[in-house]
């Protein structure tokens, strides 16, 4: 798809490249199951984090994966208190829509991927907002 619009079609392209580069990630051949990984592990993300942290990692995000993020985002709360791996697989699950998906392989491909995309300083800050037990669920560099 192209638009008229350059600023828009890189936008779109930028997306179409990161989700590409999670479905190699994943394996998975339906685009569908992909888009809906991405959305349920960045929501986690976002929804783990601090507000000012989970609006410095939208801003890393391509402008499309940066509206499929802050989709439905209510800040008030936050962070959610996901202490341990299995609660946040669970709110990844939760999000998936597809029970057939396996949340832990989801988030370990999809944060493979964009940890490769975002600054490794965004990542660290990232990191060091999550407590110990969940690190482990962060690629080691």
């Amino acid at each position: 798809m192209t638009t008229a619009v350059h600023n828009l079609d890189h936008a779109l392209n930028t997306a179409k490249q990161w989700l590409k580069d999670i479905q190699q990630e994943l394996h998975y051949e339906d685009q569908t199951q992909v888009y809906r990984a991405v959305r349920a592990v960045l929501q986690s993300l976002r929804d783990r984090l601090p507000v000012n942290e989970a609006a410095d990692l939208g801003s890393e995000l391509p402008l499309v994966l940066a509206g499929v993020y802050y989709s439905g985002w209510h800040p008030a709360n936050k962070p959610e208190k996901m202490e341990s791996k299995e609660e946040f697989y669970n709110h990844v699950k939760q999000g998936l829509g597809n029970p057939e998906l396996d949340p832990k392989h989801v988030t370990d491909g999809v944060l493979k991927a964009i940890s490769k995309k975002i600054s490794s300083g965004e990542m660290k800050d990232i990191r060091s907002n999550f407590p110990e037990k969940l690190l482990s669920i962060f690629p080691q560099n």
